[in-house]
């Protein structure tokens, strides 16, 4: 009995490997989100410590400078703030993308291993048959050689 060959199998293992390289590119993605959504965790925590800060400032006696210096740094903090949740939307879209990609990429390699099961399962049956009729042709000649 020969052996079933898929005659895409190599159309299947360059889906695999897309797939591979699918799966690399989403968690490339996924981290530089995490690591820009850090960032961004980082800059609003600053935020409101600066924000404490300024309070206990104006509680003490301080001169116009310092509350100068706090305003200018607190605005540029804000303005990071803004910079780097740009930085995340676009970071998200592109994990988005990848995402996408992947789950195309596997749904096109699941439809190929589902058509070499049905190719093998169509083979294994055809073998099946045939192997039936030679018992039966066996059983026919074994049956007719008793009898005479």
């Amino acid at each position: 009995m020969r052996v079933f060959v898929f005659r895409l199998q190599p159309v299947l293992e360059h889906r695999k490997n897309m797939e591979e390289k699918a799966q690399c590119e989403f968690s490339a993605a996924t981290l530089k989100l995490r690591t820009e959504q850090t960032t961004l965790t980082a800059l609003q925590d600053e935020e409101i410590l600066l924000g404490a800060q300024w309070r206990n400032l104006a509680v003490q006696p301080a001169k116009a400078p310092d509350f100068g210096l706090y305003a200018d740094y607190i605005k540029r903090v804000q303005q990071s703030i803004r910079a780097q949740a740009a930085v995340v939307r676009t970071a998200e879209e592109a994990a988005e993308r990848k995402r996408s990609a992947l789950l195309a990429v596997v749904k096109e390699r699941k439809m190929l291993e589902t058509f070499r099961e049905k190719q093998r399962l169509a083979y294994e049956n055809w073998v099946a048959g045939r192997e039936q009729k030679n018992l039966d042709e066996v059983s026919i000649l074994k049956f007719k050689w008793e009898e005479s």
